[in-house]
């Protein structure tokens, strides 16, 4: 795959934490034309670090996240301009998944989805949009996978994002109509450390016109 394919194409992941957004990002890293942003959980202000291992200020801690997104996606939006293919590990559409999580008061609540509205309407979809959907039951193992030399590693953390499958679920389903070219990636039946799952994607990637309005599960 290269820009002959996907030249000026955004590649959008998203999915709950320990779906495996960083490792898919990183396969497509060092193809011909193509750019990967990447999110660097190792960056992140220890601030934001400690916010989520302690489960503290939560509206400005997703705040933080959605700036960050929105800064990402833009660049995303100038590399396609110069005809790169543009993977991206984390969309804006990555904070709208926690709000309802990670936000109990409503008013905060509110302005949170009230801005994740405004960002849709604001901003373009990328053209394809790789949906990493992880079984309930299986997010806790995964983020457990990560050794504790994961930056966020904490039992407390880990128990509290494994409980948030569903509010992912719910917010793809309530937005489906909004991408492009959306695929449903069942990690269940899928590994992308296996080359010819990650060949599959690309199959369907390169194969897929954005238009009319496509929905692709991986696997059929």
């Amino acid at each position: 795959m290269g820009p002959k394919d996907l030249s000026g194409k955004i590649i959008g992941i998203t999915g709950t934490p320990g779906s495996g957004k960083t490792y898919l990002a990183e396969k497509f890293r060092g193809m011909p034309g193509v750019e990967v942003i990447h999110e660097h959980v190792h960056s992140f202000p220890q601030e934001i670090v400690i916010n989520l291992k302690e489960q503290r200020n939560l509206f400005e801690t997703i705040l933080w996240f959605r700036n960050r997104q929105v800064a990402d996606f833009i660049e995303a939006k100038r590399l396609a301009g110069e005809h790169k293919t543009v993977v991206i590990e984390s969309t804006f559409y990555q904070y709208q998944q926690y709000i309802d999580h990670y936000i109990t008061d409503p008013f905060e609540r509110q302005i949170l989805h009230d801005l994740g509205k405004s960002d849709n309407r604001l901003l373009a979809p990328p053209d394809y949009l790789v949906y990493l959907n992880v079984p309930s039951g299986n997010i806790k193992l995964n983020l457990l996978s990560k050794g504790g030399d994961w930056t966020l590693h904490s039992d407390t953390l880990i128990d509290f994002l494994s409980g948030m499958g569903e509010h992912s679920k719910k917010f793809i389903a309530d937005n489906l109509s909004m991408f492009p070219c959306f695929i449903d990636v069942d990690r269940s039946k899928i590994d992308f450390k296996d080359g010819l799952h990650f060949d599959l994607l690309l199959t369907k990637l390169t194969s897929q016109p954005t238009t009319p309005r496509k929905f692709i599960s991986l696997p059929d």
